[in-house]
């Protein structure tokens, strides 16, 4: 009986391993649920996060990637459509992200206002799991852009627009979650180093001066880049709302 049971799940796997492998279409579609089940499960991860440690940040962050993980249903859902219902498609896409912008505003807003709220609640865990998901998503849109070269509609444009957009967001998370994980051992690490050489040349060296200097260098940094990654995600956003509005006025 068992082994009929392990013979009977062996070959249903190994049909719809081959309908995977055949259809395109069906194979689009379990790629779209398996990678929407992965973003939506991060995007509750960071809102966890946020309830966890009564963080704004990581609250944030939860709302943008579930609103960005949102788009991208919604454009795997509108793969079919084209013409004028694609460019309409586009366009939605694009005001869709102002809602994104809002939350990635917070964020930048935080780390000019309040950098230390940034550092606060990165455990080794969540600096994994993020870790784990800037790979998964440069990936992603590695893979996408291979798979999709030569198509040219408008819904496609959309998904390789915002797959651009959540892979730029990540770099800037990454950075911060490395900061707020290693940057105190740096900081420790340079404080007995210098001890080290006061003892040795018998000495005093500016210990403060230089943590102190550090800090801002860190501070300074992730300032830096969530400023450019929030240019960037505007623009985008902008070029999005008015190329599908105008493209979609040409077809009426």
């Amino acid at each position: 009986m068992t082994h009929n049971f392990f013979d009977i799940k062996k070959s249903r796997f190994l049909a719809l391993f081959k309908k995977i492998k055949s259809n395109g279409d069906y194979r689009d579609k379990v790629i779209l649920c398996i990678s929407t089940a992965v973003n939506y499960f991060f995007a509750g991860f960071q809102l966890y996060g946020g309830i966890r440690y009564r963080s704004a940040w990581f609250a944030a962050l939860g709302v943008y990637y579930a609103v960005l993980t949102s788009v991208r249903l919604y454009l795997g859902l509108s793969k079919a459509k084209r013409g004028r219902n694609a460019w309409k498609v586009f366009h939605f896409s694009g005001l869709a992200l102002v809602i994104a912008n809002l939350a990635l505003i917070i964020m930048i807003s935080i780390m000019i206002a309040e950098p230390s709220i940034t550092t606060y609640g990165y455990s080794t865990i969540i600096t994994a799991g993020v870790v784990f998901w800037t790979f998964y998503l440069l990936v992603s849109a590695v893979v996408a852009t291979v798979r999709k070269k030569g198509e040219h509609d408008a819904v496609t444009l959309a998904g390789s627009i915002v797959q651009f957009v959540g892979a730029t967001v990540s770099i800037l998370m990454l950075q911060t979650a490395m900061i707020a994980s290693y940057g105190a051992q740096v900081l420790t690490n340079t404080v007995a180093a210098l001890q080290q050489v006061e003892e040795a040349v018998n000495l005093p060296t500016e210990v403060n001066l230089v943590t102190n200097e550090l800090v801002e260098a860190f501070v300074v940094s992730n300032r830096i880049t969530g400023i450019v990654v929030g240019l960037i995600v505007l623009a985008v956003t902008i070029y999005m709302i008015v190329k599908g509005r105008r493209e979609y006025r040409r077809f009426t």
